[in-house]
């Protein structure tokens, strides 16, 4: 006998009755998506051929400065790969309407929830038992794609073996401003046009030369506040005191409590005059990829997040710097958790990872780059 009141069932029948009737449409919206995959399966077909995208597009993505469209990841040199959105081992096409040029940790991770979900190829021989789930992937892979990352939380178990595998199981901090969409939807000499890109580099298309009178009276009395009240100015402690609202990052739940992801600097230690030079970025950037190579070498290809984390915490010890300017030099989020920053060096140093979460906490994964 049920232990829930007619009122909770019902009530729970209301929530998922919305869930469920968005799926259909997704569907319906994907039908011809779903029924090559299931055709493809049922068929036991050869796995075709994969390509890549174009030389000439690829140059134009680097001459445009694009980003990956989940996580804003700037391409430069080998860091980006070309995503197959249905992928070939579930039936997917090889053309430009199925092809979206992504990081390579982004597409990496992709693999990770397939894996997770599906196991490995060839997956016939889960069909058609775990169809659901092959559905469930293929819908949340086109949607994320369609109507940006955030998109995927229509699927929660799906999205979030994402949001560990890329992010420690945050969500992304920011998203993307120079993204360019599906191959098929642009060409060479074409502006990036990510229906995810964020309203920052829309509004820089569209700017007019002259504003509004109010709005160039508010700019003038924020001014005039910040200045009167001191709010950029450094403390006794050697930080920085700035508005909530400026600096304050929300992770997806709550705001990162810096304390309980930075160690407590003496006054002492802080030097907030001191800077890192280019020079010395670049060799703790290399220090620290042979170190990362080292430990994946040593260690079945993992190590832990916490400590690469102590390895940096070592570096700016040594070199008396607040946290505010060591991680300034780094090209670092001051105000993300730990695990974000982490992910940030990593992906300056070029790493191919991806995190794995387990009981001790989150594991950086050797990462490999097959779709």
């Amino acid at each position: 006998m049920s232990n829930f009141s007619k009122g909770e069932l019902s009530m729970n029948a209301q929530s998922t009755r919305p869930q469920e009737e968005t799926h259909h449409l997704l569907k319906l919206k994907y039908q011809s998506v779903l029924g090559g995959a299931k055709n493809f399966l049922k068929n036991r077909t050869k796995t075709k051929n994969r390509s890549s995208c174009s030389s000439i597009r690829v140059n134009w993505l680097i001459t445009c400065e694009a980003e990956c469209p989940h996580c804003g990841l700037r391409f430069r040199g080998g860091n980006h790969n070309t995503e197959h959105i249905h992928p070939i081992s579930l039936g997917g096409t090889n053309n430009n309407d199925n092809r979206i040029q992504l990081c390579k940790n982004c597409n990496n991770a992709r693999n990770s929830v397939m894996q997770a979900l599906l196991g490995h190829p060839p997956f016939s021989k889960i069909f058609p038992q775990e169809w659901d789930a092959v559905e469930r992937y293929l819908l949340w892979s086109e949607i994320t794609i369609d109507e940006g990352l955030s998109s995927g939380a229509r699927f929660p178990e799906v999205h979030e073996l994402f949001l560990e595998a890329r992010f420690a199981g945050e969500s992304p901090v920011s998203g993307p401003k120079k993204a360019f969409g599906r191959l098929s939807t642009w060409g060479v000499g074409e502006e990036p046009n990510y229906i995810g890109n964020t309203a920052a580099l829309r509004s820089a298309h569209t700017k007019t030369t002259t504003g509004t009178i109010s709005s160039f009276l508010r700019r003038k009395a924020r001014l005039f506040f910040d200045r009167l009240f001191d709010y950029e100015s450094p403390t006794n402690t050697g930080q920085t005191t700035s508005s909530p609202l400026r600096e304050e990052v929300v992770t997806g739940q709550s705001a990162v409590d810096e304390s309980k992801v930075l160690p407590k600097v003496t006054q002492g230690e802080q030097k907030s005059n001191q800077e890192l030079s280019e020079t010395e970025v670049s060799i703790l950037r290399q220090k620290w990829n042979d170190h990362a190579l080292n430990c994946l070498a040593q260690n079945d290809g993992s190590f832990f997040v916490g400590d690469f984390w102590q390895l940096v915490s070592d570096e700016r010890i040594a070199r008396g710097l607040s946290w505010r300017s060591f991680e300034r030099a780094l090209g670092v989020t001051h105000k993300a958790a730990m695990p974000s920053k982490v992910r940030q060096i990593l992906e300056q140093i070029g790493l191919n990872f991806i995190f794995e979460k387990t009981e001790n906490g989150y594991l950086i994964v050797e990462a490999s780059e097959e779709e």
